[in-house]
């Protein structure tokens, strides 16, 4: 997703008209300082393909991790987004951002601003990830995962959690065993 200003979006959407691919459109409308538009979107599901023209900067929870991202140099993930899953409606899912700056990486804050290119993001369906991810362990327990667990948050919003009766269903409603563990995860705590 580049990093834009208003002259820059123009100019964008005029070099895509040129290029065969249509009327460039970003969304939401309105004039903004700055703009993080998702011009490609891998594979090109017809759910990716509406994502196109998406201002993800435009977006109070996107907009603070691609700002954090930006400033420290880092790869740093959403806390809970929905995300289009075309058939499947919105899911729950976090995206990742990693900034990608002109001419290498600059040492302070104000050059990285200033060297913004924009970010290389990636979404992750919580739900479909996690059960590719164990797909093959054999399980014999549940799992929940929960961001914002520094926040204040009763328990932190849960990201996922396993379906009811997958794991340790014999021993009724009571957890006989059970562990927590904390973790930062690019920048958020589960």
């Amino acid at each position: 997703a580049p990093y834009l200003d208003r002259s820059e979006l123009q100019a964008l959407q005029l070099a895509m008209r040129d290029a065969g691919q249509g009327f460039y459109v970003v969304r939401p409308g309105g004039v903004r300082s700055r703009y993080g538009p998702v011009v490609y979107l891998a594979p090109r599901t017809p759910a990716n393909r509406a994502e196109i023209g998406r201002d993800m900067f435009a977006e109070p929870e996107r907009h603070a991790t691609m700002a954090s991202a930006r400033d420290e140099n880092a790869v740093r993930m959403t806390g809970p987004v929905r995300l289009d899953a075309g058939a499947r409606g919105e899911v729950p899912g976090v995206v990742l951002y990693a900034p990608v700056y002109r001419f290498g990486t600059p040492a302070t804050r104000s050059a990285r601003r200033a060297a913004l290119q924009g970010w290389i993001y990636a979404p992750l369906d919580m739900q479909a990830f996690v059960e590719a991810a164990l797909r093959t362990a054999r399980r014999h327990a549940s799992l929940t995962i929960r961001d914002g667990l520094d926040q204040g948050k009763a328990g932190g919003a849960v990201l996922y959690s396993d379906p009811a009766g997958s794991g340790g269903e014999c021993h009724g409603s009571e957890d006989i065993f059970s562990r927590n563990l904390a973790l930062d995860v690019y920048g958020r705590s589960w």
